[in-house]
């Protein structure tokens, strides 16, 4: 079965709409990568019941998911769909399309209104026209979206024709009044949210949202459950050691997958005669992957080199570096 062509694509609206989501400093998608796209056929809404066909992209790892006011509809091998839906007393039609590749999910909404429903109950063919026209693009980022440590995410995106617009709201917080002079936005949600959710709607009521699965991360591990340990740096902070007679010591614990490492016992000693460190200093990393030492300094320091051996210990591994620091003479330090 074929279906004769409307202007009512997704394809389009999804293409011209480009739905753009970033996690800050994220390398964008590739254009293409955009939500599952629908074309309609002829549709009509007479006696509470709507008659749909149209047809749906199919990506390369299944058919797409289809449904018309949470009625599932079959598509065929063609990525065509027809079907009756009872509406059931509800005033609009709502198509919901699902990727299963990405699980992202996209809703067009057209209200049942007289604008938008002619005689024969057959519903305008240039329903979603103002919201292509609108432009809204957004961008995804490779790999999806990702919050690490919790941290927020930022979505931006800008607008073709702001005039088309009723609304444009990023997880419900109102990006169409904030726009720049170039009609971009830039709205940051928290990094505990599961999806992010763009919702467009014209001035008829015409809505598009798309949504997009925000997964979890984390910089850092656990040291029981560390891949190996590295100590990667060591740095040593004198600022005003002459008259505090104290050194600040950090150092950073990764494993071998560069993840931070939570928990890790770490150990600072002096390797010549305890010049700083009378005893062993021990500390856990935090989940920063760092260790901050205070270590006092002896007179006998200054003007010298001298080392500190620096060990760091998990459940699984061990790994240890020599520093070296020199200190300017003490000369015009109070004794």
């Amino acid at each position: 079965m074929t279906f004769p062509t409307s202007r009512w694509t997704l394809a389009a609206l999804a293409a011209a709409a480009g739905v753009l989501l970033s996690l800050a400093g994220a390398r964008a998608a590739p254009a293409d990568v955009i939500p599952p796209s629908i074309t309609l056929g002829p549709t009509t809404v007479l006696n509470g019941v709507a008659v749909v066909s149209g047809s749906v992209a199919a990506p390369s790892s299944g058919s797409a998911g289809v449904s018309v006011n949470g009625q599932s509809l079959d598509v065929n091998g063609a990525g065509q769909f027809t079907g009756i839906v009872n509406l059931n007393g509800q005033t609009s039609l709502s198509f919901d399309v699902q990727n299963p590749a990405t699980g992202d999910t996209s809703t067009v909404t057209i209200p049942l209104t007289a604008n938008l429903v002619g005689p024969g109950g057959v519903v305008s063919s240039d329903a979603l026209d103002a919201l292509q026209q609108a432009a809204v693009s957004v961008l995804k980022p490779v790999g999806g979206y990702v919050s690490v440590d919790g941290k927020p995410i930022e979505v931006s995106g800008s607008v073709g024709d702001s005039d088309k617009l009723a609304g444009l709201s990023v997880n419900g917080v109102d990006a169409l009044s904030s726009l720049g002079s170039d009609g971009g936005f830039n709205v940051p949600i928290p990094g505990t949210s599961k999806n992010v959710s763009v919702l467009m709607t014209d001035k008829q009521g015409v809505s598009v949202e798309t949504r997009y699965t925000v997964s979890q991360s984390a910089s850092f591990v656990a040291a029981a459950n560390a891949d190996g340990v590295r100590i990667t740096k060591i740095r040593y902070f004198t600022k005003g050691v002459k008259k505090t007679k104290r050194i600040r010591m950090v150092v950073t614990v990764k494993d071998r997958r560069n993840l931070k490492v939570w928990g890790a016992i770490v150990t600072v000693r002096s390797i010549q005669a305890r010049r700083i460190v009378g005893k062993a200093k021990v500390k856990h990393t935090t989940k920063a992957g760092k260790a901050t030492f205070i270590l006092r300094v002896r007179k006998a320091a200054f003007g010298k080199l001298f080392s500190i051996g620096t060990t760091a210990k998990t459940p699984h591994a061990k790994a240890s570096k020599r520093t070296y620091v020199r200190l300017r003479k003490l000369a015009h330090a109070k004794r």
